[in-house]
């Protein structure tokens, strides 16, 4: 248990109507036993053992005030008990985009988390990935040797597996049916999540694999041996059908494929950053990325494609760095440096937000905060401004790893401080769609030691 003690305030409100006191008690149920599969309803907000949600309060976005006027806080909360006036806030304006030519006036950002989980086994680690969210509302988080899975939808959880040896990165394909498993010794694990059965095991690297990335049926993967390695899922594991790069003179700890499955983008501890094509990196064991940045001081792990402008990325960059570059790499364009911006901390992670062009970043030495940024292309197509509309804190370890939800709404945290936070930020998706989407009725994706686009519908595959 965690208790906090009534305020004098609710204490006051309590003797005016005891019936709709609201209480301030947190209750954080106690871990289960370890190793047995699990299931947790709905009601309940328990979750496993390493993987336990606090409860947080149903009414939270009520207490997050946003008061004007002469009307004091007190005033605002009495007048909501006494009234039942569930909502006295007024909504957060932000200066963020709806599309790139209205604002969204009701923009409302919640300042706390709206679902806390407590992760014991979290490493607390910079160069791994160990949480993702997929297509499907399933949560995937890797505690030790353990892959912990949790729909959201229906709030049931279970210990998925133990693989025998520390997990270093987890990715669910873009479908959500498929969750590719690195782990220390260089090996990667497919599982498909309908049977949670293991349907694949190959070893492409020799040392620990701290990032994975799908595009289609193509998994990359970076390792500490330096190597990068494209593997078609749907083929046997066999040189002539894959592809392995060596550019990196350090860890690759960053990749990321573009939406449109172009290009590859990764981040190593060597402090570069590299943007592979998709082509090229199939037409030899020699080939070479079509353009390298070397602007980052510091080891590059945070990679992010922009969903809304096409070759658009954005990287971020440990300790001795502390910025975020956006870059124009549009092979038919200069490929710059847009803009650069001073965080004053680490950046251990980066996620473009779907229905708005805003960024999402995650921090760790000394602030631990995750910031949202408005990502202004007014200025003309050579220039890009990041500006900065609000920090959420709750964290008290930097903020290793983020996973955005599959509505566009919300977000996912994890920290060295064995806590995962679920914030909710953004509007819901509407109809329009973004550059790079994926669509019910055709897939695309380059065909392996080929020129040839296969483009894959619903009945056809050309």
């Amino acid at each position: 248990f965690s208790s906090s003690s009534p305020s004098n305030l609710s204490l006051v409100l309590n003797l005016l109507n005891s019936s709709s006191m609201t209480t301030g008690d947190r209750f954080i149920a106690s871990p289960l036993e370890r190793g047995k599969r699990r299931n947790v309803s709905s009601s309940s907000l328990t979750s496993l053992d390493g993987l336990t949600e606090s409860s947080v309060r149903s009414d939270t976005e009520e207490e997050e005030f946003i008061l004007s006027g002469e009307e004091s806080p007190y005033m605002c909360l009495l007048r909501s008990e006494l009234l039942n006036e569930n909502e006295i806030e007024k909504p957060l304006a932000l200066d963020s985009l709806q599309d790139s030519s209205s604002r969204n006036p009701n923009r409302r950002i919640h300042g706390e988390a709206v679902k806390v989980l407590e992760a014991p086994d979290l490493a607390d680690d910079y160069y791994l990935n160990l949480l993702d969210w997929s297509a499907q509302d399933t949560i995937a988080v890797g505690l030790n040797t353990s892959i912990y899975i949790q729909n959201t939808t229906s709030g049931s959880a279970i210990e998925m597996c133990d693989v025998g040896e520390q997990i270093t990165s987890v990715q669910w394909s873009n479908s959500g049916s498929t969750l590719a498993v690195g782990s220390r010794s260089g090996k990667i694990s497919l599982w498909d999540i309908k049977s949670q059965n293991c349907i694949r095991e190959y070893r492409p690297h020799s040392s620990r694999i701290g990032c994975l990335s799908w595009h289609g049926q193509l998994l990359a993967s970076g390792s500490r041996d330096r190597g990068i390695f494209v593997h078609d899922v749907r083929l046997r594991h066999d040189p002539t059908n894959d592809s392995f790069v060596a550019t990196h003179r350090q860890e690759v700890c960053g990749l990321a494929w573009s939406p449109c499955g172009s290009y590859l983008a990764s981040g190593g501890n060597d402090n570069k950053l590299n943007i592979w094509s998709t082509r090229s990196l199939f037409a030899s064991t020699t080939s070479k990325p079509f353009c390298r940045f070397a602007d980052h001081c510091a080891a590059v792990k945070a990679l992010a494609w922009s969903p809304h402008e096409r070759g658009i990325l954005a990287s971020g960059a440990g300790t001795a760095d502390r910025t975020i570059r956006l870059w124009n790499c549009h092979a038919s364009q200069t490929k710059q440096c847009l803009t650069s911006v001073e965080t004053g901390s680490q950046v251990c992670a980066l996620a473009f937000a779907k229905s708005v062009n805003e960024l999402v970043s995650t921090h760790g030495y000394s602030l631990n905060e995750v910031c949202l940024w408005e990502v202004d292309s007014t200025a003309g197509q050579a220039n890009r401004r990041l500006k900065k509309t609000t920090s959420l804190m709750g964290h008290s370890s930097r903020v290793l790893y983020l996973a955005m939800s599959p509505d566009g709404r919300g977000m996912l945290t994890g920290a060295g401080d064995h806590t995962l936070r679920q914030w909710k930020c953004f509007p819901a998706l509407t109809s329009r769609d973004t550059f790079g989407a994926a669509t019910s009725s055709s897939k695309r994706t380059f065909l392996p030691n080929s020129n040839r686009l296969c483009v894959m519908g619903p009945t056809t595959v050309r």
